[in-house]
């Protein structure tokens, strides 16, 4: 207690200057909301060493491990080319700067102050946009702002697989919880795309397509021969020439 007592000028400011710089801290920094998904990996027509145009026969083993595949599905998540494809669908300002719209309003203090220094920094970027501003800058700010969203995006994302199971947990931070579940949908929108094109055989396309092809061909040649018999033997309707030979006898 001497000692406290002997610095009690030097330990009250210190405390008060802790105190009021956590305080104004936790009112200034955003609220951080995360939007969170789960997908569960089965085992599908990817995990076999047999095209699927092949027709059906034995059932073949597993190639490779799960474990092997739900790390290979994780990467692919956390590739670059979907998160771009994400940031280019949402917008690169969205990310950087949120929309008010998609920003929750509670009327706090905290809230009121944020928006006071980001409208202080909006204004002083296009002051300092205004005097320097040229379309080679802009494009240059465009392409500076997109990598810093992508940026973004890679360090808010989580993704991780639960032990002993084939889910893998997808998590994103934002400072809207609207922006946090859009970007997890777009994600795994693109997700979805880039599996079936990761894991398509390849000529499988070809084949079903030059089948369909076959199939419509086969399809018009017998409405073409249809109509022909039709025309020759003036039937419209076989079912009602039954009736009518019918009526006769």
């Amino acid at each position: 207690f001497y000692v406290l007592f002997r610095h009690k000028r030097k330990a009250i400011p210190f405390f008060l200057a802790v105190v009021i710089t956590v305080t104004l801290g936790t009112l200034i920094t955003p609220r951080i909301y995360q939007s969170e998904a789960k997908i569960m990996l089965r085992l599908g027509r990817e995990n076999v060493s047999l095209d699927p145009t092949v027709p059906a026969g034995p059932l073949l083993s597993v190639g490779q491990s799960r474990e092997y595949e739900i790390k290979s599905e994780i990467e692919i998540l956390k590739s670059r080319d979907l998160i771009e494809k994400v940031v280019d669908t949402i917008g690169p300002a969205t990310f950087l700067n949120p929309p008010k719209e998609m920003i929750e309003r509670s009327g706090s203090i905290g809230e009121m102050l944020r928006e006071g220094i980001s409208e202080l920094r909006q204004g002083f970027r296009r002051i300092l946009g205004g005097v320097t501003g040229s379309s080679k800058e802009d494009t240059s700010k465009s392409a500076k702002d997109r990598n810093n969203a992508i940026q973004l995006v890679t360090t808010s994302l989580n993704t991780e697989a639960l032990k002993n199971s084939n889910i893998i947990v997808i998590s994103f931070d934002a400072v809207s919880r609207k922006l946090a579940q859009q970007t997890i949908n777009k994600l795994i929108e693109f997700f979805l795309e880039k599996h079936m094109n990761v894991y398509r055989p390849e000529g499988s396309y070809e084949f079903f397509n030059k089948q369909t092809a076959d199939s419509r061909k086969s399809l018009i040649e017998a409405e073409e021969n249809l109509r022909t018999m039709k025309d020759t033997t003036g039937i419209a309707s076989l079912e009602e020439q039954k009736k009518v030979l019918f009526q006769r006898i």
